[in-house]
Protein backbone atom coordinates (compact mmCIF):
# COMPACT_ATOMS: atom_id res chain seq x y z
CA UNK A 1 0.00 0.00 0.00
CA UNK A 2 2.78 2.44 0.88
CA UNK A 3 4.70 1.90 -2.35
CA UNK A 4 1.53 2.09 -4.44
CA UNK A 5 0.97 5.65 -3.24
CA UNK A 6 4.03 6.82 -5.18
CA UNK A 7 2.58 5.76 -8.53
CA UNK A 8 0.21 8.73 -8.42
CA UNK A 9 3.07 11.23 -8.29
CA UNK A 10 5.12 12.54 -11.20
CA UNK A 11 8.65 11.29 -10.32
CA UNK A 12 10.21 14.47 -11.73
CA UNK A 13 8.42 16.51 -9.07
CA UNK A 14 10.04 14.64 -6.17
CA UNK A 15 12.74 17.25 -5.72
CA UNK A 16 13.33 20.85 -4.72
CA UNK A 17 12.68 23.41 -7.43
CA UNK A 18 16.25 24.64 -7.45
CA UNK A 19 17.53 21.14 -8.19
CA UNK A 20 15.92 21.45 -11.62
CA UNK A 21 18.27 24.34 -12.37
CA UNK A 22 21.49 22.60 -11.31
CA UNK A 23 22.57 20.10 -14.00
CA UNK A 24 24.38 22.83 -15.92
CA UNK A 25 26.01 24.08 -12.73
CA UNK A 26 28.11 20.92 -12.44
CA UNK A 27 30.71 22.37 -14.78
CA UNK A 28 34.47 22.67 -15.14
CA UNK A 29 34.11 25.67 -17.44
CA UNK A 30 35.61 23.85 -20.43
CA UNK A 31 32.51 21.98 -21.51
CA UNK A 32 33.45 18.78 -19.73
CA UNK A 33 30.30 17.11 -18.43
CA UNK A 34 29.73 15.41 -15.11
CA UNK A 35 29.65 11.65 -15.73
CA UNK A 36 29.67 10.20 -12.20
CA UNK A 37 28.62 11.40 -8.75
CA UNK A 38 28.50 9.87 -5.29
CA UNK A 39 27.14 11.37 -2.08
CA UNK A 40 26.51 10.25 1.47
CA UNK A 41 24.00 11.04 4.19
CA UNK A 42 25.07 11.33 7.80
CA UNK A 43 23.90 12.80 11.10
CA UNK A 44 26.51 15.51 11.59
CA UNK A 45 28.73 15.88 14.64
CA UNK A 46 27.43 18.24 17.33
CA UNK A 47 29.79 18.97 20.21
CA UNK A 48 26.79 19.77 22.41
CA UNK A 49 25.33 16.30 21.87
CA UNK A 50 28.33 13.98 21.61
CA UNK A 51 26.54 10.96 23.08
CA UNK A 52 23.54 10.89 20.75
CA UNK A 53 22.75 7.50 19.27
CA UNK A 54 20.96 7.30 15.93
CA UNK A 55 18.94 4.21 15.04
CA UNK A 56 19.04 3.68 11.26
CA UNK A 57 15.73 3.02 9.55
CA UNK A 58 14.01 3.95 6.30
CA UNK A 59 16.39 2.81 3.56
CA UNK A 60 14.33 -0.20 2.55
CA UNK A 61 11.10 1.83 2.40
CA UNK A 62 12.85 4.50 0.32
CA UNK A 63 14.16 1.85 -2.05
CA UNK A 64 10.74 0.26 -2.36
CA UNK A 65 9.17 3.62 -3.21
CA UNK A 66 11.81 4.48 -5.82
CA UNK A 67 11.48 1.05 -7.39
CA UNK A 68 7.79 1.77 -8.00
CA UNK A 69 8.56 4.98 -9.91
CA UNK A 70 8.23 4.67 -13.67
CA UNK A 71 9.07 7.79 -15.64
CA UNK A 72 6.89 8.28 -18.73
CA UNK A 73 6.88 10.65 -21.68
CA UNK A 74 3.71 12.15 -20.22
CA UNK A 75 5.56 12.88 -16.97
CA UNK A 76 8.32 14.65 -18.87
CA UNK A 77 5.95 16.76 -20.94
CA UNK A 78 3.88 17.70 -17.90
CA UNK A 79 6.98 18.72 -15.97
CA UNK A 80 8.38 20.65 -18.93
CA UNK A 81 5.16 22.65 -19.20
CA UNK A 82 5.14 23.28 -15.47
CA UNK A 83 8.80 24.34 -15.33
CA UNK A 84 8.36 26.91 -18.08
CA UNK A 85 5.73 28.62 -15.93
CA UNK A 86 7.37 27.96 -12.56
CA UNK A 87 10.76 29.39 -13.55
CA UNK A 88 9.33 31.90 -16.01
CA UNK A 89 11.82 30.46 -18.50
CA UNK A 90 11.16 27.53 -20.88
CA UNK A 91 14.84 26.61 -21.18
CA UNK A 92 15.58 25.88 -17.50
CA UNK A 93 14.35 22.30 -17.50
CA UNK A 94 16.47 19.85 -19.50
CA UNK A 95 14.45 16.78 -20.51
CA UNK A 96 17.46 14.97 -22.01
CA UNK A 97 18.35 12.66 -19.08
CA UNK A 98 14.70 11.87 -18.44
CA UNK A 99 14.09 10.93 -22.07
CA UNK A 100 17.13 8.66 -21.83
CA UNK A 101 15.54 6.93 -18.82
CA UNK A 102 12.31 6.31 -20.71
CA UNK A 103 13.95 5.25 -23.98
CA UNK A 104 16.69 3.04 -22.55
CA UNK A 105 15.82 2.04 -18.98
CA UNK A 106 12.11 1.37 -19.07
CA UNK A 107 11.49 4.45 -16.94
CA UNK A 108 13.44 3.10 -13.94
CA UNK A 109 15.56 5.50 -11.88
CA UNK A 110 19.29 4.77 -12.48
CA UNK A 111 20.81 4.96 -9.01
CA UNK A 112 22.44 2.74 -6.42
CA UNK A 113 21.49 3.20 -2.77
CA UNK A 114 23.81 1.61 -0.24
CA UNK A 115 23.65 1.90 3.51
CA UNK A 116 24.14 0.36 6.90
CA UNK A 117 21.79 -2.51 7.74
CA UNK A 118 18.56 -1.20 9.24
CA UNK A 119 18.57 -1.48 13.01
CA UNK A 120 22.21 -0.38 13.16
CA UNK A 121 22.90 2.21 15.86
CA UNK A 122 25.51 4.86 15.12
CA UNK A 123 27.01 7.93 16.66
CA UNK A 124 26.95 11.34 15.04
CA UNK A 125 29.44 11.77 12.23
CA UNK A 126 28.96 8.25 10.88
CA UNK A 127 27.79 7.97 7.24
CA UNK A 128 24.70 5.78 7.06
CA UNK A 129 23.85 5.91 3.36
CA UNK A 130 25.44 6.38 -0.08
CA UNK A 131 23.68 7.51 -3.26
CA UNK A 132 25.65 6.56 -6.40
CA UNK A 133 25.00 7.32 -10.06
CA UNK A 134 25.13 4.41 -12.49
CA UNK A 135 25.12 5.97 -15.97
CA UNK A 136 26.85 9.15 -17.20
CA UNK A 137 23.68 10.59 -18.74
CA UNK A 138 21.97 10.72 -15.33
CA UNK A 139 24.84 11.49 -12.95
CA UNK A 140 23.02 14.51 -11.54
CA UNK A 141 20.14 12.32 -10.31
CA UNK A 142 22.19 11.76 -7.15
CA UNK A 143 21.64 15.37 -6.22
CA UNK A 144 18.19 15.60 -7.79
CA UNK A 145 16.64 12.97 -5.51
CA UNK A 146 18.39 14.17 -2.34
CA UNK A 147 15.26 15.69 -0.84
CA UNK A 148 13.09 12.66 -1.47
CA UNK A 149 15.62 10.18 -0.09
CA UNK A 150 16.77 12.27 2.82
CA UNK A 151 13.27 13.26 3.99
CA UNK A 152 12.32 9.62 4.48
CA UNK A 153 15.64 8.64 6.02
CA UNK A 154 15.97 11.46 8.55
CA UNK A 155 12.34 11.23 9.66
CA UNK A 156 12.16 7.49 10.19
CA UNK A 157 15.63 7.32 11.76
CA UNK A 158 14.77 10.23 14.05
CA UNK A 159 11.50 8.69 15.25
CA UNK A 160 13.26 5.35 15.82
CA UNK A 161 16.04 7.15 17.69
CA UNK A 162 13.59 9.08 19.86
CA UNK A 163 11.80 5.83 20.69
CA UNK A 164 15.19 4.44 21.69
CA UNK A 165 15.75 7.45 23.97
CA UNK A 166 12.49 6.78 25.81
CA UNK A 167 13.35 3.11 26.10
CA UNK A 168 16.82 3.83 27.50
CA UNK A 169 15.38 5.98 30.29
CA UNK A 170 12.73 3.41 31.19
CA UNK A 171 15.30 0.61 31.15
CA UNK A 172 17.57 2.56 33.49
CA UNK A 173 14.88 2.74 36.16
CA UNK A 174 13.63 -0.81 35.64
CA UNK A 175 17.14 -2.07 36.36
CA UNK A 176 17.45 0.30 39.31
CA UNK A 177 14.16 -0.66 40.96
CA UNK A 178 13.43 -4.15 39.59
CA UNK A 179 16.84 -5.55 38.74
CA UNK A 180 15.44 -6.69 35.39
CA UNK A 181 14.28 -5.09 32.15
CA UNK A 182 12.17 -8.07 31.06
CA UNK A 183 9.02 -5.93 30.83
CA UNK A 184 10.73 -3.16 28.82
CA UNK A 185 9.24 -4.01 25.37
CA UNK A 186 5.77 -3.21 26.73
CA UNK A 187 6.59 -0.07 28.72
CA UNK A 188 6.26 2.48 25.90
CA UNK A 189 3.01 2.55 23.94
CA UNK A 190 2.71 4.39 20.62
CA UNK A 191 -0.39 6.63 20.58
CA UNK A 192 0.80 8.60 17.58
CA UNK A 193 -1.53 7.82 14.66
CA UNK A 194 -3.53 11.03 15.04
CA UNK A 195 -0.35 12.98 15.78
CA UNK A 196 1.23 12.47 12.37
CA UNK A 197 1.08 15.01 9.57
CA UNK A 198 -0.64 12.44 7.36
CA UNK A 199 -1.77 8.84 7.59
CA UNK A 200 1.26 7.77 5.54
CA UNK A 201 3.75 9.54 7.82
CA UNK A 202 1.99 8.01 10.84
CA UNK A 203 2.25 4.51 9.38
CA UNK A 204 5.96 4.92 8.70
CA UNK A 205 6.68 6.56 12.06
CA UNK A 206 4.78 3.79 13.81
CA UNK A 207 6.88 1.22 11.99
CA UNK A 208 10.02 2.98 13.23
CA UNK A 209 8.82 2.86 16.85
CA UNK A 210 8.28 -0.89 16.57
CA UNK A 211 12.01 -1.46 16.10
CA UNK A 212 12.34 -0.69 19.81
CA UNK A 213 8.98 -1.42 21.42
CA UNK A 214 6.19 -3.98 21.13
CA UNK A 215 3.49 -1.59 22.35
CA UNK A 216 1.54 0.23 19.65
CA UNK A 217 -1.93 1.58 18.94
CA UNK A 218 -0.94 2.50 15.38
CA UNK A 219 -2.50 -0.65 13.99
CA UNK A 220 -1.74 0.38 10.40
CA UNK A 221 1.98 0.15 11.23
CA UNK A 222 1.49 -3.27 12.78
CA UNK A 223 -0.29 -4.32 9.58
CA UNK A 224 2.56 -3.10 7.36
CA UNK A 225 5.13 -5.07 9.36
CA UNK A 226 2.83 -8.10 9.37
CA UNK A 227 2.65 -8.01 5.58
CA UNK A 228 6.39 -7.38 5.29
CA UNK A 229 7.01 -10.37 7.57
CA UNK A 230 4.94 -12.56 5.26
CA UNK A 231 1.99 -12.63 7.68
CA UNK A 232 3.93 -15.16 9.73
CA UNK A 233 5.50 -15.37 13.15
CA UNK A 234 4.95 -13.09 16.10
CA UNK A 235 2.93 -9.94 15.50
CA UNK A 236 5.05 -6.76 15.70
CA UNK A 237 2.96 -4.79 18.19
CA UNK A 238 0.22 -5.22 20.76
CA UNK A 239 -2.62 -3.20 22.22
CA UNK A 240 -5.35 -3.62 24.85
CA UNK A 241 -8.97 -2.71 25.57
CA UNK A 242 -9.05 1.00 26.35
CA UNK A 243 -11.51 3.77 27.16
CA UNK A 244 -11.64 7.26 25.77
CA UNK A 245 -13.46 10.13 27.47
CA UNK A 246 -16.31 9.70 24.98
CA UNK A 247 -17.42 6.49 26.66
CA UNK A 248 -17.05 7.76 30.22
CA UNK A 249 -19.08 10.93 29.59
CA UNK A 250 -21.70 9.30 27.39
CA UNK A 251 -24.28 9.09 30.22
CA UNK A 252 -23.05 11.96 32.39
CA UNK A 253 -21.07 12.07 35.65
CA UNK A 254 -23.66 10.13 37.67
CA UNK A 255 -23.00 7.02 35.61
CA UNK A 256 -19.16 7.10 35.48
CA UNK A 257 -18.64 4.08 37.71
CA UNK A 258 -21.57 2.14 36.28
CA UNK A 259 -20.01 2.44 32.81
CA UNK A 260 -16.72 1.12 34.19
CA UNK A 261 -18.55 -1.75 35.93
CA UNK A 262 -20.34 -2.64 32.71
CA UNK A 263 -17.02 -2.67 30.83
CA UNK A 264 -15.61 -5.11 33.38
CA UNK A 265 -18.72 -7.26 32.95
CA UNK A 266 -18.20 -7.31 29.19
CA UNK A 267 -14.46 -8.02 29.56
CA UNK A 268 -14.10 -10.20 32.67
CA UNK A 269 -10.45 -10.95 31.91
CA UNK A 270 -7.45 -9.39 30.22
CA UNK A 271 -5.92 -5.93 30.34
CA UNK A 272 -8.25 -2.94 30.30
CA UNK A 273 -7.12 0.69 30.39
CA UNK A 274 -9.56 3.16 31.97
CA UNK A 275 -9.32 6.94 32.19
CA UNK A 276 -9.42 8.29 35.71
CA UNK A 277 -9.57 12.04 35.04
CA UNK A 278 -12.80 12.44 33.05
CA UNK A 279 -14.42 14.07 36.08
CA UNK A 280 -12.12 13.78 39.12
CA UNK A 281 -8.99 11.66 39.27
CA UNK A 282 -8.86 11.49 43.06
CA UNK A 283 -12.46 10.31 43.34
CA UNK A 284 -12.02 7.84 40.49
CA UNK A 285 -8.87 6.21 41.85
CA UNK A 286 -10.39 6.14 45.31
CA UNK A 287 -13.52 4.38 44.04
CA UNK A 288 -11.76 1.60 42.14
CA UNK A 289 -9.40 0.85 45.04
CA UNK A 290 -11.50 1.34 48.20
CA UNK A 291 -12.16 -1.86 50.10
CA UNK A 292 -15.26 -2.77 52.10
CA UNK A 293 -15.16 -2.15 55.84
CA UNK A 294 -12.19 0.22 55.60
CA UNK A 295 -11.91 4.00 55.57
CA UNK A 296 -10.85 5.13 52.12
CA UNK A 297 -8.47 7.93 51.19
CA UNK A 298 -11.24 10.42 50.36
CA UNK A 299 -13.20 9.56 53.51
CA UNK A 300 -10.10 10.07 55.62
CA UNK A 301 -8.77 13.29 54.07
CA UNK A 302 -11.88 14.89 52.56
CA UNK A 303 -14.78 13.86 54.80
CA UNK A 304 -15.83 17.49 55.26
CA UNK A 305 -14.67 18.79 51.89
CA UNK A 306 -17.51 20.26 49.83
CA UNK A 307 -15.67 19.38 46.62
CA UNK A 308 -16.15 15.69 47.42
CA UNK A 309 -19.64 15.84 48.94
CA UNK A 310 -21.31 14.49 45.79
CA UNK A 311 -18.78 11.68 45.48
CA UNK A 312 -19.09 10.76 49.16
CA UNK A 313 -22.81 10.42 48.61
CA UNK A 314 -22.18 8.18 45.59
CA UNK A 315 -19.99 5.92 47.73
CA UNK A 316 -23.06 4.83 49.67
CA UNK A 317 -24.30 3.04 46.54
CA UNK A 318 -21.39 0.59 46.81
CA UNK A 319 -20.43 -0.12 43.21
CA UNK A 320 -18.06 -2.86 44.37
CA UNK A 321 -15.48 -2.05 41.70
CA UNK A 322 -12.49 -3.09 43.79
CA UNK A 323 -13.91 -6.56 44.37
CA UNK A 324 -14.67 -6.94 40.68
CA UNK A 325 -11.18 -5.77 39.67
CA UNK A 326 -9.27 -7.80 42.25
CA UNK A 327 -11.12 -11.05 41.53
CA UNK A 328 -10.54 -11.11 37.79
CA UNK A 329 -8.46 -14.08 36.54
CA UNK A 330 -4.68 -14.14 36.84
CA UNK A 331 -3.01 -12.02 34.19
CA UNK A 332 -5.88 -9.54 34.13
CA UNK A 333 -4.93 -5.95 34.86
CA UNK A 334 -6.90 -2.75 35.38
CA UNK A 335 -4.68 0.05 34.07
CA UNK A 336 -5.36 3.49 35.55
CA UNK A 337 -4.88 6.19 32.97
CA UNK A 338 -4.57 9.86 33.94
CA UNK A 339 -4.92 11.89 30.75
CA UNK A 340 -4.09 15.21 32.40
CA UNK A 341 -2.41 16.61 35.46
CA UNK A 342 -4.41 16.43 38.69
CA UNK A 343 -5.65 19.62 40.34
CA UNK A 344 -5.56 18.91 44.07
CA UNK A 345 -6.70 21.38 46.72
CA UNK A 346 -6.64 24.09 44.08
CA UNK A 347 -3.07 23.35 42.96
CA UNK A 348 -2.23 21.88 39.55
CA UNK A 349 0.25 19.09 40.10
CA UNK A 350 3.18 18.30 37.82
CA UNK A 351 3.29 15.06 35.83
CA UNK A 352 5.41 13.38 38.50
CA UNK A 353 3.23 14.72 41.33
CA UNK A 354 0.14 13.44 39.51
CA UNK A 355 1.54 9.92 39.35
CA UNK A 356 2.65 10.08 42.98
CA UNK A 357 -0.81 11.25 44.06
CA UNK A 358 -2.39 8.24 42.36
CA UNK A 359 0.13 5.95 44.02
CA UNK A 360 -0.52 7.65 47.36
CA UNK A 361 -4.27 6.97 47.09
CA UNK A 362 -3.66 3.37 46.07
CA UNK A 363 -1.23 2.79 48.91
CA UNK A 364 -3.65 4.22 51.47
CA UNK A 365 -6.57 2.14 50.21
CA UNK A 366 -4.75 -1.09 49.44
CA UNK A 367 -2.56 -1.17 52.53
CA UNK A 368 -0.98 -4.57 53.03
CA UNK A 369 -1.83 -5.55 49.44
CA UNK A 370 1.11 -3.39 48.37
CA UNK A 371 4.19 -5.62 48.32
CA UNK A 372 7.91 -5.02 47.97
CA UNK A 373 10.21 -6.70 45.48
CA UNK A 374 13.64 -8.19 46.14
CA UNK A 375 15.22 -4.73 45.94
CA UNK A 376 12.78 -3.28 48.45
CA UNK A 377 10.69 -1.20 46.03
CA UNK A 378 6.90 -1.10 46.32
CA UNK A 379 4.72 -2.96 43.84
CA UNK A 380 1.01 -2.59 43.27
CA UNK A 381 -1.02 -5.81 43.17
CA UNK A 382 -0.74 -7.35 39.71
CA UNK A 383 -4.33 -6.35 38.92
CA UNK A 384 -3.45 -2.63 39.12
CA UNK A 385 -1.02 -0.66 36.96
CA UNK A 386 -0.77 2.94 35.70
CA UNK A 387 -0.27 4.35 32.21
CA UNK A 388 0.56 8.00 31.70
CA UNK A 389 0.39 9.37 28.17
CA UNK A 390 -0.45 13.06 28.22
CA UNK A 391 2.10 15.14 26.28
CA UNK A 392 5.14 13.35 27.66
CA UNK A 393 8.65 14.02 26.43
CA UNK A 394 11.76 12.11 27.48
CA UNK A 395 12.47 14.52 30.33
CA UNK A 396 8.93 14.07 31.68
CA UNK A 397 9.40 10.30 31.71
CA UNK A 398 12.67 10.69 33.58
CA UNK A 399 11.04 13.09 36.04
CA UNK A 400 8.21 10.66 36.78
CA UNK A 401 10.51 7.68 37.20
CA UNK A 402 12.94 9.65 39.36
CA UNK A 403 10.10 10.71 41.67
CA UNK A 404 8.82 7.15 41.90
CA UNK A 405 12.32 5.88 42.68
CA UNK A 406 12.83 8.53 45.36
CA UNK A 407 9.53 7.54 46.95
CA UNK A 408 10.28 3.84 46.94
CA UNK A 409 8.16 2.73 43.99
CA UNK A 410 9.24 0.24 41.33
CA UNK A 411 9.23 1.43 37.73
CA UNK A 412 7.32 -1.73 36.88
CA UNK A 413 4.14 -0.06 38.19
CA UNK A 414 3.86 2.25 35.20
CA UNK A 415 3.68 2.29 31.41
CA UNK A 416 4.13 5.38 29.23
CA UNK A 417 2.30 6.42 26.10
CA UNK A 418 3.47 9.02 23.58
CA UNK A 419 2.08 10.39 20.36
CA UNK A 420 2.91 13.91 19.23
CA UNK A 421 6.14 13.97 21.21
CA UNK A 422 7.26 10.79 19.45
CA UNK A 423 6.15 11.73 15.92
CA UNK A 424 6.46 15.51 15.80
CA UNK A 425 7.86 17.46 18.77
CA UNK A 426 11.54 18.20 18.18
CA UNK A 427 11.48 15.66 15.36
CA UNK A 428 13.13 17.62 12.56
CA UNK A 429 16.06 17.17 10.22
CA UNK A 430 18.03 19.29 12.67
CA UNK A 431 17.34 17.04 15.65
CA UNK A 432 20.32 14.91 14.61
CA UNK A 433 21.56 17.30 11.89
CA UNK A 434 21.07 15.00 8.92
CA UNK A 435 22.94 16.17 5.84
CA UNK A 436 23.80 14.87 2.38
CA UNK A 437 27.04 15.89 0.68
CA UNK A 438 28.94 14.83 -2.41
CA UNK A 439 32.16 12.95 -1.64
CA UNK A 440 33.28 11.84 -5.12
CA UNK A 441 32.75 13.11 -8.66
CA UNK A 442 34.11 12.48 -12.15
CA UNK A 443 34.01 14.63 -15.28
CA UNK A 444 34.57 13.51 -18.88
CA UNK A 445 38.10 14.92 -19.13
CA UNK A 446 39.24 14.19 -15.60
CA UNK A 447 39.83 11.27 -13.32
CA UNK A 448 38.01 10.72 -10.05
CA UNK A 449 37.87 13.80 -7.86
CA UNK A 450 37.59 13.28 -4.12
CA UNK A 451 35.33 16.09 -2.99
CA UNK A 452 34.49 17.54 0.40
CA UNK A 453 33.70 20.89 1.91
CA UNK A 454 35.16 22.58 4.96
CA UNK A 455 33.08 24.88 7.15
CA UNK A 456 35.53 26.62 9.42
CA UNK A 457 32.89 28.94 10.86
CA UNK A 458 30.46 26.13 11.73
CA UNK A 459 32.38 23.15 13.14
CA UNK A 460 30.64 19.85 12.47
CA UNK A 461 29.52 20.73 8.95
CA UNK A 462 32.66 19.31 7.39
CA UNK A 463 31.60 16.63 4.93
CA UNK A 464 33.29 13.30 4.32
CA UNK A 465 35.81 12.75 1.54
CA UNK A 466 35.58 9.57 -0.48
CA UNK A 467 35.84 6.85 -1.35
CA UNK A 468 35.37 5.36 2.12
CA UNK A 469 33.98 2.43 4.06
CA UNK A 470 32.12 2.20 7.33
CA UNK A 471 33.66 -0.51 9.47
CA UNK A 472 32.34 -2.23 12.58
CA UNK A 473 34.11 -2.47 15.93
CA UNK A 474 33.84 -5.42 18.37
CA UNK A 475 31.38 -3.41 20.49
CA UNK A 476 29.06 -3.12 17.45
CA UNK A 477 29.88 0.57 16.91
CA UNK A 478 30.53 1.84 13.40
CA UNK A 479 33.45 3.96 12.18
CA UNK A 480 34.23 5.92 9.02
CA UNK A 481 37.50 4.94 7.30
CA UNK A 482 39.03 6.06 3.98
CA UNK A 483 38.94 3.15 1.54
CA UNK A 484 42.15 1.15 1.18
CA UNK A 485 43.08 -2.18 -0.38
CA UNK A 486 43.20 -3.66 3.12
CA UNK A 487 39.81 -2.62 4.47
CA UNK A 488 37.45 -2.94 1.50
CA UNK A 489 36.10 -6.29 2.67
CA UNK A 490 35.22 -4.81 6.07
CA UNK A 491 32.67 -2.37 4.67
CA UNK A 492 29.34 -2.83 6.46
CA UNK A 493 27.23 -1.15 3.78
CA UNK A 494 24.71 -3.27 1.90
CA UNK A 495 22.98 -2.47 -1.39
CA UNK A 496 19.30 -1.60 -1.00
CA UNK A 497 18.50 -0.42 -4.51
CA UNK A 498 20.14 -0.88 -7.89
CA UNK A 499 18.64 0.54 -11.10
CA UNK A 500 15.03 -0.22 -10.25
CA UNK A 501 15.59 -3.38 -8.20
CA UNK A 502 15.14 -3.64 -4.42
CA UNK A 503 17.91 -5.86 -3.09
CA UNK A 504 17.42 -5.58 0.67
CA UNK A 505 14.00 -5.65 2.35
CA UNK A 506 14.32 -7.42 5.70
CA UNK A 507 11.66 -8.50 8.17
CA UNK A 508 11.21 -6.72 11.49
CA UNK A 509 12.67 -9.49 13.62
CA UNK A 510 15.99 -9.45 11.76
CA UNK A 511 16.17 -5.69 12.24
CA UNK A 512 15.18 -5.89 15.92
CA UNK A 513 17.99 -8.36 16.56
CA UNK A 514 20.54 -5.72 15.50
CA UNK A 515 19.00 -3.20 17.86
CA UNK A 516 19.04 -5.71 20.70
CA UNK A 517 22.61 -6.82 19.96
CA UNK A 518 23.93 -3.26 20.17
CA UNK A 519 21.95 -2.54 23.34
CA UNK A 520 23.13 -5.70 25.06
CA UNK A 521 26.76 -5.20 24.02
CA UNK A 522 26.82 -1.57 25.14
CA UNK A 523 24.37 -1.87 28.06
CA UNK A 524 21.96 0.83 26.89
Amino acid sequence: MLSKSITYVNPLSLSDSYKVTQPGLFSTGDGSKLVHLEACIEPRVDKNHPDDLILVFGLSEISKLISEMIVTKENIQEFSDLSALHFMNPSIFDPTPWNYVVDNLGGKIPLIIEGLPEGSIVRRGTPICKIISTIPECATFVSYFEGFIQSHLWYLSTVASRSLEYSRVIKEFLLLTEGSSASLPFKHQDFGFRAGTSFLSSILAGMAHLLVSKGSDTISSVLEWWKRNGRAGEISGYSVIAFEHNQIISMGPDFEFLIIKNALDIHPSGIISVLCDTFDSVANVNEISRRPCTVSYVEHFHRFDDDYAVYLDKMKKQTGLFKQISQRPEGSTYVIRPDSKIVYNGVKLSVSQTVLKILEILQFNLGELITTNALGYKLLPSYFRIIYGDGLNVNDVRQILTSMYQNGWSADNIVFGTGGNLYQTDVTRSTYDFSMKCYLSKFEKDGVIRTYNIKKITPGKESKSGPFIVGKLPNCEFVYEPLTDDNKEHDQFVTYYNNGQVLCYEDLFTIRKRVEEFRETNNI
